[in-house]
């Protein structure tokens, strides 16, 4: 087994910053000591005009393309105002990082920490049976554990590649899209650390500290601050970006910083015709054949003929009258045509439909973050929430029918959210605050 090497924290981990001028006498501050701190403070200011950020997404054995596309959009916003990036990337089915882009690798952890010949089949025989559905998470901690994130032995071995990462590139900031290796990383090498966060993934919200003693044991080892449960490494952070807004997850924190959309969203003709309903359930929120049998039964009706149905993310292409399968899907082209979108309540797909005002239909199944989604959007009146009635045609059938009668309603709503989100700045507020930040330290 792996020992992590016990290294102190370095006297200065920054040298290269302009030190401010102290005042040794502040009884009398004479001109010269007043114009050496504006120089300096001026300086300082100059130099946090372009930042070295290293970013480090969560990694997951499982299709998820959240964190993933949430730390691609912050870099392309980062790259794009001048600021340089590092990235870090694992083989782990979801990194998929575009030309020209500076990477480093990490290792991608192991459901459960067990051997990866054991793990490698695993997810997805027990997606396909629609088995990871019916599992009752309730806490990001269990999350976290389930991916194999809080093994000891995964914790040294992440931490160490992003230590030397650090070294080498030597950043002003770390950005963590909910990855608790580069938070401790962090720590040890002492650089700021900054990173997305929700209302879900808080100890406040649901915690499981007991998959947490290799976390516990990796800190002790480092002499750092303890903690009891692993959602407490958040609270390391400078700021808490929320990529969403209070009235669908208010959190009193004063280091959160809420962002609105990481993406901001495109501009289209809300007047084109609405002849598309678009499905997206995700990896594992319920078989793919009780979906084809709920689907198939509902949308053979003569209700919905003059609709082409399209279910993204399916295992297979195939046609089964006017429902559509495909492996992927260009939503962006989708989205303007679509009257109706149901979902599985994960983040991104409930902010694309917001974006392009759609009312939703959610079925988040067992999963606690994708719940409180569904309950958000639900009690802000932009969608229908599935949870307690479950997936089955009399339930879709139902809350079709009750936005095709009150359509106007639920995307009034979801445009008024939209333009919240948007007044949060998206990406520029995350790249403002870090400035500050740092400019202040």
């Amino acid at each position: 087994m792996f020992l992590p090497f016990r290294m102190p924290l370095p006297e200065n981990h920054c040298n290269h910053i302009v030190k401010r001028v102290k005042m040794i006498d502040n009884d009398n501050k004479d001109s010269s000591s007043r114009v050496a701190v504006r120089v300096d403070r001026i300086k300082t200011t100059e130099r946090m005009a372009s930042m070295k950020v290293l970013i480090v997404p969560m990694f997951a054995r499982a299709t998820t393309s959240g964190p993933w596309s949430r730390a691609l959009a912050i870099s392309k916003a980062l790259d794009d105002a001048g600021h340089e990036i590092l990235m870090g990337v694992a083989t782990d089915g979801n990194c998929d990082s575009p030309a020209g882009m500076a990477t480093f690798q990490i290792p991608a952890p192991s459901p459960l920490g067990l051997p990866s010949f054991l793990s490698r089949n695993m997810l997805p025989a027990l997606s396909k049976l629609g088995v990871v559905g019916k599992v009752r998470i309730k806490s990001f901690e269990e999350v976290l554990h389930f991916a194999g994130a809080l093994d000891y032995r995964y914790i040294c071995d992440s931490v160490e590649p992003i230590r030397k990462a650090i070294r080498r590139f030597s950043p002003d900031a770390i950005y963590s899209e909910v990855n608790i290796s580069a938070i401790l990383a962090a720590r040890i090498e002492g650089v700021p650390v900054f990173g997305s966060s929700s209302y879900t993934t808080r100890k406040a919200y649901a915690s499981a500290p007991k998959y947490a003693s290799g976390v516990r044991r990796f800190i002790s080892e480092f002499s750092l601050p303890p903690i009891n449960s692993s959602l407490e490494l958040f609270d390391w952070l400078e700021r808490k970006f929320i990529p969403s807004t209070p009235s669908l997850e208010p959190v009193d924190d004063p280091n959160v910083v809420y962002c609105g959309f990481m993406k901001k969203p495109v501009d289209f003709d809300e007047r084109q015709r609405k002849d598309l309903i678009l499905v997206y359930m995700g990896n594992g929120s319920v078989s793919s054949k009780k979906l084809e049998k709920t689907l198939t039964e509902v949308f053979s009706d003569s209700d919905y003929s003059g609709y082409k149905v399209i279910v993204a993310g399916s295992k297979g292409k195939k046609r089964i009258g006017n429902i559509f399968f495909e492996k992927r899907a260009e939503f962006s082209r989708l989205f303007p045509r679509t009257k109706v979108f149901i979902n599985h309540g994960g983040q991104n797909s409930m902010m694309d439909g917001i974006s392009y005002c759609v009312p939703q239909i959610v079925f988040p199944s067992k999963a606690f973050e994708r719940n409180f989604n569904a309950q958000s959007l639900e009690r802000v009146g932009a969608g229908i929430n599935l949870s307690a009635k479950g997936l089955n045609p009399d339930s879709l059938h139902e809350a079709l029918s009750a936005i095709e009668s009150n359509e106007a309603y639920y995307k009034d709503n979801a445009r008024s959210l939209k333009e919240e989100l948007i007044s949060l700045g998206c990406t520029d507020t995350i790249i403002r605050t870090m400035l500050d930040v740092l400019d202040r330290a």
